[in-house]
């Protein structure tokens, strides 16, 4: 689920102490093949003061093959 999170703090989109996954949601769209090269489109849906919501498109060279939702929850400090 991390693949999610990772790319909106290296945008500066999301910052803070580690977030645990709350929910993780995948719905597969269409096969791939062993070695091919997955790519994942990060969204940042809705950010609150405790909790991210982010949804994902995965693709590889043929078209879409996976969706996603998450939902991490930030520490409170």
């Amino acid at each position: 689920a991390d693949y999610q999170l990772v790319p909106l703090r290296r945008a500066g989109l999301v910052s803070g102490p580690f977030a645990p996954t709350l929910s993780v949601s995948v719905d597969y769209l269409a096969a791939a093949l062993l070695g091919d090269w997955i790519e994942a489109e990060v969204t940042l849906a809705r950010m609150s003061s405790r909790y991210v919501f982010t949804q994902a498109l995965m693709s590889n060279a043929a078209g879409p093959v996976a969706r996603s939702t998450a939902i991490y929850v930030f520490a409170r400090g």
